[in-house]
């Protein structure tokens, strides 16, 4: 059996999931690192978590990264929310870094010349304190669950995506945005950072 791990958070970082959910992803992936011959990472980073904190063996680990399909660029209409925008795509919840990622916005240049934050994702748990700081300045905008051509016209229309994440185990926002040609801010040392390379800052 060759299986696919997407990241290794359920053994590093439980504490980022809701408890029952955790204990659950945690028993489901245990019986994957027991039983399969083979394991499919996205990311070199998700191979050396496993092999450092679930103890797999280095030659049963195999790193493929993941993909995404954008569509033709003539069906790219630009989202128009008014003003130039900064871009976060990612589910509400404390992984996802977004109270840092207000304060940061709301001290930056780029809020003081006058672009807006657009922050676009579906409500995970534990998301009432990232919602208060969304709330807390008009020129943040939320929305809420976006479908895949709203996605790709909010990409088309940003002057950058900002991934504030705490780790990802791959982080296909950036590959979205990259895909659209927006410039990619991504959190040093994750997922999302080797996923983009050297084509992101």
């Amino acid at each position: 059996m060759v299986a696919t791990i997407h990241d290794a958070f359920p053994w590093t970082h439980a504490e980022w999931f809701p408890p029952r959910l955790a204990a659950r992803l945690a028993a489901r992936g245990d019986v994957l690192l027991r039983d399969a011959r083979r394991l499919v990472v996205p990311t070199q980073r998700v191979a050396d978590e496993l092999i450092a904190h679930c103890r797999v063996a280095p030659d049963r680990v195999r790193v493929v990264p993941d993909g995404v399909t954008l569509p033709a660029q003539a069906t790219w209409p630009p989202a128009d929310v008014g003003r130039p925008y900064l871009l976060a795509l990612g589910t509400i919840e404390p992984r996802k870094n977004l109270v840092r990622l207000v304060q940061a916005f709301t001290r930056s240049r780029a809020h003081r010349e006058g672009m807006d934050l657009v922050v676009a994702g579906a409500v995970g748990w534990n998301a009432e304190a990232s919602l208060a700081a969304m709330a807390s300045d008009e020129r943040i905008r939320f929305v809420e669950a976006p479908e895949d051509p709203v996605r790709d016209e909010l990409l088309a229309g940003a002057s950058g995506l900002v991934q504030a994440s705490l780790d990802e185990g791959f982080g296909f926002p950036v590959l979205e945005a990259l895909g659209h040609g927006a410039p990619v801010l991504v959190g040093a040392g994750t997922g999302a950072q080797e996923t983009g390379g050297e084509a992101v800052l």
